[in-house]
């Protein structure tokens, strides 16, 4: 048996085929419904991604200048201490993504999940 690449296809489009291989009277009773990545996108851009950009430029203007300040120290304990702190900030911002919890709003198809998963896993 050979193996299939499955790394091209982009998962949505299982959503799509399962939506239509439905009868059009169980579509309509269990609300699947497959909604489009640029329709998920007017939702998670603004209401989850932009907050957390905006964490993301805070977050990153500090580590700049924990970079700063470490390269300007002299080797040792004090860099050592920054490069630790500046370590636990990025940890910190990574963890705080991975904290992050979406709710599929239509229990549908699961698209607006992995849409937001995709952009999560983007600004990681």
């Amino acid at each position: 048996m050979t193996a299939l690449d499955w790394a091209n296809i982009e998962p949505s489009i299982f959503s799509t085929l399962f939506e239509r291989s439905l009868d059009l009277a169980i579509r309509a009773q269990l609300g699947t419904h497959y909604t489009s990545k640029d329709d998920i996108l007017l939702i998670v851009e603004p209401v989850l991604m932009a907050p957390l950009r905006h964490r993301w430029e805070a977050v990153k203007g500090e580590a700049l200048a924990l970079a700063e300040k470490r390269d300007a120290a002299p080797a040792g304990a004090r860099r050592d201490r920054i490069n630790k702190e500046l370590a636990s900030l990025l940890l910190g911002f990574s963890q705080e993504l991975a904290a992050v919890r979406v709710l599929e709003p239509a229990c549908g198809s699961g698209n607006f999940l992995y849409v937001s998963l995709r952009a999560l896993l983007d600004l990681e």
